[in-house]
């Protein structure tokens, strides 16, 4: 019985070649569209939800009015997570994330890559951001002013292996230590680094920003 259904479809689609060329492609251009848009609509809804107790994780940003204009910026004043715990005292951990600025050059070795994804983070950052960790402890790496936490992609890109504890990268001439790996960060993150180096280090631009205190 399916072999007839079968031979009479394939008869029909020979007979009427360029008409079913036509449905065919309209239906694959249909297919395509709806797993496309499938993809985009779950990539929003899932935004930043991979983030272990996201619910009570918040990103603060500032908005600029005056002028018959308003500005929204990502940034806020380098204070502003110390205050807010003052002022809040349910705020379990408030940690700050600055960007390193133009690609900075990291050595290991004769090799000098320039980091395109390098952030400043505090030591609470993995504590808000509690993201799995591969090797070390990222709630506590940071502690130590010459301390990295890398992304698995980063290990790889630097040490050639996962778990690379101990091992040495300078930053602009200062040794900076390994003290753990996480895994990689979605794509649908606000959070876009590969490398994170400790605000304490006496040469972040944390320090810059707050003056050196």
């Amino acid at each position: 019985m399916f072999s007839n259904y079968l031979a009479t479809a394939l008869r029909n689609l020979t007979r009427n070649g360029a008409y079913a060329a036509i449905t065919i492609a309209g239906l694959a251009i249909a297919f395509a569209a709806a797993i496309l848009i499938g993809l985009y609509v779950r990539n929003e809804l899932t935004f930043d939800r991979w983030i272990p107790g996201y619910q009570r994780v918040f990103l603060l940003n500032e908005k600029i009015a005056g002028l018959g204009q308003t500005i929204n910026s990502d940034s806020t004043p380098e204070p502003l997570a110390k205050l807010l715990k003052l002022d809040f005292p349910q705020i379990e951990y408030a940690a700050k994330l600055v960007a390193a600025g133009l690609a900075p050059a990291i050595r290991r070795g004769d090799t000098v890559t320039a980091e395109q994804s390098f952030d400043w983070v505090d030591p609470a950052f993995f504590k808000v951001m509690p993201m799995p960790a591969l090797a070390g402890n990222p709630g506590t790496a940071l502690e130590a002013p010459d301390a990295l936490v890398l992304t698995r992609s980063a290990a790889r890109k630097y040490f050639g292996r996962d778990t690379p504890i101990g091992g040495v990268l300078q930053w602009d001439g200062h040794p900076m230590r390994v003290a753990a790996v996480i895994g990689d960060i979605p794509s649908n993150s606000s959070i876009v680094g590969d490398v994170f180096g400790s605000s304490r280090a006496p040469f972040s631009t944390t320090k810059q920003y707050a003056g050196g205190a």
